[in-house]
């Protein structure tokens, strides 16, 4: 195995030893559950959760060439599909070997493994074979009662109250954790995005309030100067005396002004525009008070 096969299948071991922790998590509740329930009939929802973690643990372990933890899956598996089945029962020592077969697992999983191994205790096989021999083998009940004679037979259907423990196993979604990474540093983009863009927004809000305040001023005073310019215009026609040059420039730069403000105001128009397309934010259009 290459160098790079090896990082590979080291980073794929380390995401797998995550999601075996949830498996065995789910596997150690579920016979903890068995073992707290009276009623027959409740086994089956447990039984049936339990074999799905330990098919899926079985799964995991294979993706990543983790023999030895498969092996001992299968086994499991192969133990809760009996009782599925109904051709066992769980039983007190059935249940204790189970518990130490996922010692087992989690003892394999934090040992360090060799070059072509995958660090697997000793135990390993007597517990496959423990395991094999439950899957055969129609032990005695857990709740075996008080005496053969002093209970009828028809005890279990008084132990069953009608309510049950119908506990609903909380739904998990299994995610790599480098996926996982990936849409979270997505998310901080999105979120650094979004307060940019309301920055953005607030920027041109601002602006648009700047050109709304000098059409009030250039509204207030465009008369005054409409009028000089037309008395300086009636006077040279009528041939008196020349306005001063002051005058003169001052109107002039009166209406470059104007012009100018009205080119400011059309660039923020296409840029509150193309933020409105960009971003969806609806910034204010100072173009639509400027003067015409």
């Amino acid at each position: 195995m290459s160098t790079g096969d090896e990082e590979f299948l080291r980073q794929l071991r380390a995401t797998f030893k995550v999601e075996a922790d949830e498996h065995l998590r789910a596997i150690s509740a579920g016979l903890l559950e068995l073992e707290k329930t009276p009623a027959p009939d409740a086994h089956r929802k447990i039984v049936e959760t339990v074999f799905r973690a330990a098919h899926s643990l079985k799964g995991a372990a294979r993706a990543v060439d983790l023999t030895e933890i498969e092996s001992l899956c299968q086994s499991v598996e192969d133990v809760f599909g009996a009782w599925k089945r109904g051709e066992s029962v769980p039983s007190t020592d059935a249940l204790d070997t189970l518990y130490r077969t996922l010692d087992a697992v989690t003892s394999t999983l934090a040992a360090p493994a060799g070059a072509g191994g995958t660090g697997a205790p000793p135990d390993v096989s007597s517990q496959r074979q423990s395991l094999r021999r439950l899957g055969n083998t129609a032990a005695a009940p857990i709740h075996t009662g008080p005496g053969p004679s002093a209970i009828p037979t028809a005890v279990p259907a008084f132990v069953t109250p009608p309510v049950g423990a119908k506990k609903v196993p909380e739904e998990t979604v299994r995610v790599a954790v480098v996926k996982l990474e990936a849409r979270l540093l997505e998310a901080e983009e999105l979120l650094i995005t979004k307060l940019t863009a309301a920055q953005r927004a607030a920027e041109l809000n601002e602006l648009a309030s700047r050109f709304e305040a000098w059409r009030k001023a250039w509204a207030a005073v465009e008369p005054e100067a409409r009028r000089l310019r037309r008395s300086r215009d009636r006077r040279a026609a009528q041939g008196e005396s020349h306005a001063p040059p002051e005058l003169t420039r001052l109107l002039e730069f009166f209406d470059w002004s104007v012009d100018y403000f009205k080119a400011a105001g059309g660039f923020q128009a296409i840029a509150a525009a193309a933020f409105r397309h960009d971003y969806g934010l609806v910034p204010q259009d100072g173009a639509r008070s400027l003067p015409r």
